[in-house]
């Protein structure tokens, strides 16, 4: 088992847990033998999230929930794959509902390369599998 390194009383960053950037801060927050995460990462990062929580002892069957803060794709773009793994209910606020369900043209256009490299582009990505957002 991996010693729990809390930043707060009940409160794991898995930045600060692992001694490294895995991405953007994902929170486990704890209670008990219930748990939830709060924003996942880029796809990626979903087995070292994983396994962290595995070595961690959290069981998987006692995750209540997945929170995505916001639509940027650092911050959400494994949350499918999450999901499927744990089986966990999706949470969010309704105005970034729309995103997380139905993704953004404009991103994926980026994404295939059909847009100028100069441009940013948008801040979330599609999720097609993740039709069962709850907010």
């Amino acid at each position: 088992m991996l010693k729990r390194n809390p930043i707060f009383p009940n409160v794991i960053e898995l930045n600060y847990q692992l001694g490294r950037i895995i991405g953007c801060n994902v929170y486990l927050v704890y209670n008990g033998d219930q748990w939830l995460l709060i924003d996942i990462g880029y796809e990626d990062v979903v087995d070292d999230v994983i396994e962290t929580i595995r070595k961690m002892d959290f069981p998987f069957s006692n995750c209540v929930g997945l929170i995505a803060t916001h639509a940027d794709v650092d911050h959400i773009q494994g949350l499918a794959k999450l999901k499927g793994i744990l089986k966990a209910p999706v949470l969010a606020h309704e105005l970034a509902a729309t995103p997380l369900k139905t993704g953004d043209p404009e991103l994926d256009a980026y994404l295939a390369g059909e847009e100028d490299e100069e441009d940013n582009g948008p801040s979330f990505t599609s999720l097609d599998d993740l039709d069962d957002l709850s907010y």
